[in-house]
């Protein structure tokens, strides 16, 4: 089975769910969802106009973003505005404030560990958003350079702000990962470089993919829709890597997965296809067993790293998608329900069965092992077929 646990950690935290809708101009705006705030001072929206810049400390972006922020929080310092970066999840509290050491971040610095703020404004690496004194969406923009102090002054007066969003709707940007785009108002773009050394996991949002040097895998099982643990390939493909830049027209993006399985095709020389085989599974008894159902939220966030999965809001195939992922072999529900769940599991990797064990301990389900037919994607490679 080609599929190594490193690789799994990096797509399953690097590609988050969201389900919430863009804001735009004039909506009000979502309240803050956040943890840990490392610095400053927090104000719900709608007590005094408001800069956000969500942020990550490893997205170059954000980087080249902060000293021009910095010298509007400067040139607007004791006037009724506040500066507010709201930090991607993937970033701990430690290394923020190791980040803040060497690069002063102005105003005040919060974490979002569930990702619920990020997702409840359905914003990308950089965005900035400006909220009136009312609380609503004044404008948006993934290019924080393109905020002016005339703007703000435009904030502080209630007066409208010419913001033309830049997102999918408009000419192309980096995602997270900061790849250089030679041509930003193409409408469709799928570019494929082999790499010596890759980096796993891969940054997508609905229309656009980025990947630095991941591998035949990981991405296969993005163009594919399958998980990982479903993909057989020789040992020939396994050690390729590849950079990947891909988008889409927003309207469109049910094409995204087609295009780019055509020309990871192409690029790589191998044929995929199909095949039910019978294997070794996890068969899951009993659930939702004593997980807590969630409520109230229209967004929803999951996390996998070693020794800890957690969710909210998470129906129960998504579930069993990470539990795939950690157990690395296909996982079964027994006589599946719809239902959105939260749950926080947690166990020693270095111990092999304690993952099992949490499993029926913390979520309250029989887990057994079984031999079922499982569809796989087979990939083999056409320049060295297979014997």
């Amino acid at each position: 089975m080609a599929i190594g646990m490193k690789m799994v950690w990096a797509c399953l935290i690097i590609s988050q769910v969201a389900i919430a809708q863009p804001v735009t101009v004039g909506q009000p705006a979502p309240k803050w969802m956040i943890g840990a705030v490392l610095q400053g001072q927090v104000e719900e929206p709608g007590i005094k106009p408001t800069v956000v810049e969500f942020w990550a400390t490893w997205c170059p972006p954000c980087q080249e973003a902060i000293p021009h922020l910095n010298e509007l929080a400067d040139q607007f310092m004791g006037r009724s505005i506040d500066f507010l970066s709201v930090t991607h999840e993937s970033d701990t509290e430690d290394k923020v404030r190791a980040f803040l050491k060497n690069h002063p971040v102005r105003g005040t610095v919060v974490l979002d560990p569930a990702g619920k703020t990020f997702q409840a404004y359905d914003a990308g690496l950089p965005t900035t958003v400006l909220i009136t004194a009312s609380g609503k969406i004044a404008g948006a923009t993934n290019e924080p350079e393109r905020i002016t102090s005339a703007m703000l002054e435009d904030l502080l007066s209630g007066r409208r702000i010419d913001l033309p969003a830049t997102s999918s709707l408009g000419p192309r940007q980096p995602l997270a990962l900061g790849m250089k785009i030679n041509d930003p108002a193409a409408l469709v773009r799928i570019v494929i470089t082999p790499v010596v050394k890759g980096e796993p996991g891969y940054v997508a949002r609905g229309d656009q993919f980025e990947a630095r040097g991941t591998t035949v895998s990981e991405l296969l099982a993005f163009a594919y829709d399958i998980p990982p643990t479903r993909i057989i390939m020789p040992a020939s493909l396994q050690q390729r890597a590849y950079a990947i830049q891909a988008w889409v027209p927003p309207s469109r993006v049910d094409l995204l997965r087609p295009l780019m399985q055509t020309a990871l095709a192409a690029a790589t020389g191998f044929q995929t296809k199909r095949e039910t085989r019978r294997v070794d599974v996890l068969v899951l008894h009993g659930l939702p067993g004593n997980l807590r159902e969630s409520h109230g939220s229209p967004h929803r966030s999951m996390k996998v790293e070693p020794g800890h999965l957690s969710g909210d809001g998470i129906e129960l195939d998504w579930l069993r998608k990470q539990i795939e992922a950690v157990a690395a072999k296909p996982v079964i529900i027994d006589h599946p329900i719809k239902k959105e769940v939260q749950y926080d599991v947690r166990w020693d990797p270095s111990e092999p069965h304690s993952f099992e064990t949490a499993l029926r301990g913390q979520l309250g389900v029989e887990v057994k092992h079984d031999l079922r037919d499982i569809e796989f994607l087979v990939v083999e490679d056409r320049e060295n077929p297979q014997p």
